[in-house]
């Protein structure tokens, strides 16, 4: 078998990257006998004894030794063996049985004390002010259809065009608005008119959701319901018109992440606040708790098209309490505002006064250290289930979104997550590179001159040349370099650097590895240009447009409905809200889509990039 056809496997290559880990890590600490009890494990592959190794954070330690700790402990947690503690079939029945159990919590829910009713109460004046009223124009504006899988529509054919194939998925309630919305634009109605045959319907009633278990962690898998398709636009705008509601009160969710990091570091190193998570987060909110805490016209609109009845991967039906889950367009800005209000009303209760220390991003949650026991005896009778594994009030280290530190140090841990078992060559080379890059933004090369060796040995092996590209560019691209660096390890030996050519001014040709995936001829126009030139405002369709219609021979996928050009009274104008405009009129050629992606396909191929980026030679 030549080297070309030799595949590799994933498992070993963890093991060994470990193995050489801890090794430079002992060095660092010259202690030849530190993580034995790790080593051991991996060496005999012996699963069940390294998943039963407990790590515990005393918050006292060495913040430098905590990290290469926490590193150690935390190598395995997203990788899957082959053959790991846990089968697929028990992950499935854990998870099961984790939804019911949930299930089970929250409808058991009695009444609520004195103190959370006060507390409940403040709350709900907190996302009253924030959401203000309901706008049923401003929500269907935001209205769009989102990139993943929804009920009917697989996630490897999730496109603009998928989701306009009859019949398009929706409860009652949700069909009937719909199509009051679309009867303001006719060709659509008319466009999956000509999809049905002999009296075919346009929609597809749908009375449960799915309940859908991907892969979380080693021990766990996580719980999502895939939308309808019409559930999907719906939900999506009304998710939007949330978050600029928390926007105006300085909670940007595209900008938290970064924040509760910087407020999770400070923590770090005052003590002051607490950096909070829960289990089953979206699993635990109750439609009598969003009931009790948002206006009511805001919880009509979301409840009215709700699908409450849940498919059980068995194919049993039950009625879920939770209100919304992963999956549906508003969840996550609905935890936000929830989490923020009660957390604001506490603080409330005890100072007098809203806080902005406190902070939430979906259920990670910061707050002063001197409302903790009140949020957790609150939250605990809300129903909610505080993560003490993720939960740290004490100690020097506070961990939020993605941000790990320690006394102020990052102490973010590199953990690659699971993917195929068994590697064709560009794969593994592309796992060698993922692996190498993680590391290296975590730790310096002097620190871990061992495995960064052996990575390139292997690299070299399986690649024969190694990749360099620019910082900016994908971790499985090849091996990432900054704008005035290139990694030391290679001592100087540029011979086994795949050859760039220079192209002047400090421009270079380079290869990398690049995942090409399967596509599809694409033939359905029409849904393409709805979404280039809808109207800002489609419930006034006659006031704000008018629509030019030519029938075109030559595109008999259009001619379907008679479109050549969609003509607004004037140039379209684009990004109004942000003071910006482009006289740039859409026609229709701008929208039509050669080919789609299949979504999950694809092989990694040799391509060829062209950049500015300098390259340092010689050794250390």
């Amino acid at each position: 078998m030549t080297k070309l056809n030799r595949n590799h496997s994933a498992d070993q290559l963890m093991s060994s990257v470990f193995i050489q880990l801890i090794q430079d890590f002992r060095n660092l600490r010259e202690d030849q006998t530190a993580y034995e009890d790790y080593l051991t494990s991996v060496i005999d592959k012996d699963i069940r004894s390294l998943r039963n190794i407990a790590f515990e954070i005393t918050g006292n330690e060495d913040s430098y030794l905590f990290k290469m700790n926490y590193q150690v402990a935390s190598f395995f947690k997203r990788y899957r063996f082959q053959k790991d503690l846990f089968s697929q079939d028990e992950l499935v029945d854990s998870a099961i049985a984790k939804f019911n159990s949930v299930q089970s919590h929250i409808s058991s829910l009695s009444e609520y004390s004195q103190l959370t009713t006060r507390i409940l109460r403040i709350a709900k004046r907190y996302v009253r002010s924030t959401l203000g009223p309901y706008d049923y124009y401003e929500h269907v504006d935001h209205c769009k259809f989102g990139k993943k899988a929804s009920v009917g529509v697989l996630s490897r054919d999730a496109c603009e065009a998928a989701r306009w194939v009859a019949p398009m998925s929706g409860s009652n309630e949700q069909i009937d608005w719909f199509d009051a919305l679309m009867c303001q634009y006719p060709p659509f109605l008319d466009y999956l008119g000509g999809q049905c045959k002999n009296g075919e319907p346009f929609y597809q009633s749908i009375s449960s959701l799915k309940l859908t278990l991907v892969p979380k962690t080693y021990k766990s898998l996580r719980c999502i319901m895939p939308n309808t398709t019409i559930g999907s636009f719906q939900s999506y705008g009304l998710g939007i018109v949330m978050r600029k509601r928390l926007k105006r009160i300085g909670y940007d969710i595209s900008s938290l992440q970064m924040r509760h990091r910087e407020l999770a570091r400070r923590a770090s190193l005052h003590g002051r606040d607490v950096t909070m998570d829960l289990s089953s987060a979206s699993d635990t909110i109750s439609v009598e708790l969003v009931r009790a805490l948002f206006p009511s016209d805001w919880f009509e609109a979301m409840n009215e098209y709700r699908i409450e009845n849940v498919a059980l991967p068995d194919g049993t039906i039950v009625k879920s309490n939770t209100f919304c889950t992963m999956g549906i367009g508003y969840t996550f800005p609905i935890q936000t505002l929830l989490f923020l209000s009660v957390l604001q009303a506490v603080h409330m209760l005890k100072k007098g006064t809203w806080s902005r220390r406190i902070s939430v991003y979906g259920d990670d949650m910061i707050f002063p250290s001197y409302m903790y026991s009140d949020v957790v005896a609150c939250f605990t009778e809300l129903g909610f289930i505080v993560n003490l594994d993720k939960t740290y009030n004490e100690g020097k280290f506070r961990e939020s979104c993605g941000g790990d530190y320690h006394g102020g140090l990052d102490v973010r841990p590199f953990q690659p997550q699971n993917g195929q078992q068994t590697l064709a060559p560009r794969a593994f080379e592309a796992m060698l590179y993922k692996i190498t890059n993680g590391l290296l933004r975590r730790w310096c090369e002097h620190e871990i001159p061992g495995t960064l060796a052996y990575l390139r040995n292997q690299l070299v092996i399986v690649a024969n040349k190694v990749k360099l590209v620019p910082h900016d560019y994908p971790d499985d691209a090849g091996l990432c370099a900054s704008p005035c660096n290139s990694p030391y390890f290679f001592l100087g030996d540029y011979s086994m650097v795949a050859a760039r050519k220079h192209l002047g001014h400090g421009v270079y040709r380079f290869p990398y590895l690049r995942v090409l995936p399967e596509t599809r001829k694409e033939v359905r126009h029409v849904p393409y240009v709805w979404a280039a030139t809808r109207p800002n405002r489609l419930n006034h369709l006659d006031d704000d447009w008018s629509v030019s219609w030519r029938i075109n021979s030559t595109t008999p996928n259009i001619a379907m409905l008679g479109v050549v050009e969609i003509i607004p009274p004037g140039p379209l104008t684009w990004s109004q809200e942000k003071g910006r405009s482009r006289e740039k009129p859409v026609t229709l050629q701008k929208c039509l889509a050669a080919s789609t992606v299949i979504n999950g396909t694809g092989r990694y191929t040799r391509q060829y990039g062209v950049a500015c980026f300098a390259i340092r030679r010689g050794g250390v």
